[in-house]
């Protein structure tokens, strides 16, 4: 049974091109590969395009290709089956992305022509933010092929400005020797050219609040696939309080690193943390912990609103996304404190959570 390749991109990726030169390498690679009919892609659909990807659709692909391979090309999410294939080694996945707010700015175009020409107006997209939420759907079923089939990444970008690099990724994953210039060259079966868009257009056709909206909402995409585009957060370094007679919080101990206090709650606040517009990193670092795995459950909340809280070494981390700049309450959540006495051999019945450093 010959392998299937599977390439989902969202709208506006460049999947057709990213399909194409999939397609392209495979057969300049000496690979036998067929293109699906309408019984078997469904009628009326373009080429090799399957959407969804079913099980059903898949065994047809199965029967109808044999020994050869099929590139398919899809907007589909995983399925099941699909995965099944991948960990079977009988198919592999190939997923295209680009900066969301070009995305949104190249689905504006179509719309915009469509207006101008008296077209109609049912489901326009007027402005970047009216795609928010399809990109959404995309990006979940982005993110079920990268979570499931671990797939080449193909950039818009990458396609676009660095083919020759594309190109090679491609047939390394396909285990395949091919020329750039034979890929893309004139002869018949070449790949065609695709309408580039600018690289980083969006920096001079989006204001600032769209752009920032769609960093915001698609927070976890851009730290996964465009960390680059992320702006650096302001930094807040939190630790104990200096005044003696500071309440939910033990004296004051010296250590080699300087002077700690033990927090004595489950909860302690910082009230007057100036954070700025934009994003905004926190972290409270700690000497020792109570008992093993004490700090990997604690978290920090902002005016009552928890953010994603890691473990950075000794340090409890986390970031907020902060709209307009404002002084603060941060609030570090952690497991009732514990006396050491019933936990080891000790004379100290003092409840203790961390022992945090006085900043």
């Amino acid at each position: 049974m010959g392998p299937i390749l599977i390439c989902y991109g969202m709208p506006g990726s460049a999947s057709i091109f990213t399909w194409q030169l999939v397609k392209r390498i495979a057969i300049l690679g000496g690979l036998s590969v067929a293109t699906l009919s309408d019984e078997v892609k469904g009628k009326d659909t373009p080429e090799d395009t399957v959407d969804p990807v079913s099980e059903d659709r898949l065994k047809l692909i199965e029967e109808a290709i044999g020994d050869r391979c099929a590139v398919v090309r899809t907007h589909g999410g995983m399925t099941p089956y699909a995965k099944a294939l991948v960990d079977q080694g009988r198919a592999q996945v190939f997923v295209s992305c680009r900066d969301l707010r070009n995305v949104a700015l190249s689905l504006i175009e179509p719309d915009e022509k469509r207006r101008a020409t008296g077209g109609d107006d049912d489901g326009e997209t007027r402005d970047a933010r009216d795609s928010i939420e399809m990109l959404q759907d995309a990006v979940r079923r982005l993110q079920s092929w990268v979570d499931g089939c671990d797939p080449l990444m193909i950039s818009y970008d990458s396609a676009s400005f660095d083919i020759g690099k594309t190109i090679a990724q491609i047939a390394a994953r396909l285990e395949v020797d091919v020329r750039v210039d034979d890929v893309l060259g004139d002869k018949k079966g070449s790949v065609i050219p695709f309408n580039r868009g600018f690289r980083n257009r969006y920096a001079t056709e989006m204001d600032k609040d769209t752009s920032r909206l769609f960093l915001r909402s698609f927070r976890d995409y851009y730290r996964a696939y465009f960390p680059e585009v992320l702006p650096l957060a302001t930094s807040h370094l939190l630790g104990a309080p200096a005044e003696a007679a500071a309440t939910h919080w033990h004296k004051f101990e010296k250590s080699g690193a300087g002077p700690f206090r033990w927090s004595a709650v489950d909860q302690v606040q910082w009230p007057n943390v100036a954070l700025k517009d934009g994003l905004n990193r926190i972290a409270v670092p700690f000497f020792r912990e109570v008992s093993g795995g004490f700090a990997k459950r604690c978290s920090l909340s902002v005016e009552g609103v928890e953010g994603k809280t890691t473990l950075v070494g000794n340090a409890i981390v986390a970031e907020f996304d902060v709209l307009e700049s404002c002084v603060c309450t941060v609030t570090l959540k952690t497991p009732p404190p514990l006396r050491p006495c019933d936990i080891v051999k000790s004379a100290d019945d003092r409840r203790l959570g961390l022992a945090i450093p006085v900043v």
